[in-house]
């Protein structure tokens, strides 16, 4: 049985990859100036920094429910 918490870090994770596929697919259709494409590149690489991260939790996370 998988614990609530790591459900919810997967729904979290699921819903992160989302904002990051939206968010780089913008990058490429969306008519922004220089800054606006800037800070948007910036958050893209922030969130998939938090994407690793929450990864990493979940699959620690995974491996002490097995011990």
């Amino acid at each position: 049985m998988v614990a609530e918490y790591i459900k919810k870090m997967y729904k979290e994770d699921t819903e992160l990859s989302d904002k990051i596929f939206k968010a780089e697919r913008g990058l490429k259709t969306l008519d922004l100036d220089k800054r606006e494409k800037e800070l948007l590149i910036s958050q893209v690489q922030k969130m998939k920094a938090y994407e690793e991260v929450l990864q990493a939790r979940i699959k620690y996370a995974i491996e002490k429910g097995k011990k």
